[in-house]
């Protein structure tokens, strides 16, 4: 069976996209890891390993290139139900937290709102020619020669009415890069989210504004990517270009934990700005609340104090949070807490991939909305360099 293709109607929603998305391709997105190691070769069984579970008949290997394996399994009737990237760090590939902050809302370390786009358009901005020009970024090589590969949903955030705002809060703390081309700012911007909604909920005196997530167990991301500050070889040999590391987040977390988890160095490197000009966001157990089926985005490393391999799993069947789990876990996720984090999914899971490398993505799965749910942040998968 072969990959899901593009198709017209991809083509007709690309002519169709807002005038707000053009506007944020011109003025937004941050670091894009570069590439300099050499990738692994094509191996066309490299998903048969995944197990046959959640219906699955059989897993096709739609891409395996470059420091990334693209993974999709089929039912009896031939749909696609589950898709897995593997990204591998030390042959090169990269992962990155994308969004963008909406500058008229408080862009600061408390009540920053961030702009929603679908999949589809993420893909559009982060490949458009505004990112592949030589722009002097001091927080990492030049990604005028990154190929992004797929775009997925993120974080989970407060409002999922894709046409009443345009912009939304986040759920959890964050941190990411982005790119400020504004008259006397033209500038690589660090945006930080310090509270989040769900801690919001529970200081809150209003009655029925209590979010559940709030004593939910947490897990911390940390993606950091090399620079001229923090250079690959401060990060121990082998680990890869880019520095992952997972842990377990405080379940009533305060605003000083969300600070110390933003801004400090958790890999005792001898200088801090290796975490500060990255990735920082925060999952769920990956079992809380999981215990009815839905669609699923889950986010796993093979070993989360010190990652070489990134598991992403988008699911178009719908899956109890234990069975996606556990699909992680085969997949070579570690078996310690804190290897799989459970990040937004339902209505928000969609996956955005380009198979054939000819720079535009097309919907693997998209929201199961009416109309195409927007998300406010996206994981940006980069392949390796080519030979």
């Amino acid at each position: 069976m072969n990959a899901p293709r593009k198709s017209r109607t991809r083509r007709s929603r690309r002519l169709r996209a807002s005038v707000f998305t053009a506007a944020l391709a011109l003025a937004t997105l941050g670091f894009i890891p570069g590439l300099t190691q050499s990738a692994n070769a094509y191996d066309p069984h490299a998903c048969d390993y995944l197990p046959l579970t959640a219906g699955a008949t059989h897993w096709n290997t739609l891409f395996a290139d470059r420091g990334v394996t693209y993974c999709g399994s089929v039912n009896a009737s031939g749909d696609w139900r589950v898709f897995i990237q593997i990204i591998d760090l030390d042959q090169g590939a990269s992962v990155s937290l994308k969004g963008v902050p909406d500058h008229s809302s408080n862009n600061g370390q408390q009540d920053t709102k961030y702009y929603k786009l679908t999949a589809d358009e993420w893909f559009t901005v982060l490949n458009s020619p505004a990112f592949h020009q030589n722009v002097n970024n001091p927080y990492g090589p030049n990604y005028a020669s990154a190929k992004l590969f797929s775009v997925s949903n993120a974080g989970f955030f407060a409002d999922n009415i894709p046409l009443l705002n345009a912009s939304t809060e986040m759920s959890f703390p964050q941190g990411l890069m982005y790119y400020d081309p504004a008259p006397g700012v033209n500038a690589w911007q660090v945006a930080k989210l310090q509270d989040g909604t769900v801690y919001k909920s529970a200081h809150d005196a209003t009655p029925g504004i209590y979010d559940q997530a709030w004593d939910a167990n947490k897990i911390a991301i940390a993606i950091n990517h090399p620079s001229q500050y923090c250079a690959p070889s401060l990060a121990p040999a082998g680990s890869g270009l880019s520095r992952v590391e997972m842990h377990p987040f405080a379940i009533h977390y305060t605003l000083t934990d969300a600070t110390n988890f933003l801004w400090t160095d958790p890999y005792s490197q001898p200088i801090s700005y290796c975490h500060i000009f990255g990735d920082q966001f925060v999952g769920l157990d990956p079992t809380w609340n999981a215990s009815g089926e839905a669609r699923r985005t889950y986010f796993g490393v093979d070993n989360p104090s010190n990652a070489h391999k990134i598991f992403i799993l988008n699911s178009q069947q719908h899956l109890t949070g234990s069975v996606a789990e556990q699909m992680l876990h085969s997949a070579g996720a570690g078996g310690q807490y804190g290897s799989v984090a459970q990040l937004d999914g339902g209505g928000s899971t969609q996956l955005d991939v380009d198979v054939d490398g000819d720079g535009t993505g097309s919907y693997a799965l998209h929201s199961d909305d009416l109309i195409y749910r927007k998300v406010p942040t996206v994981l940006a998968v980069y392949l390796g360099a080519s030979d």
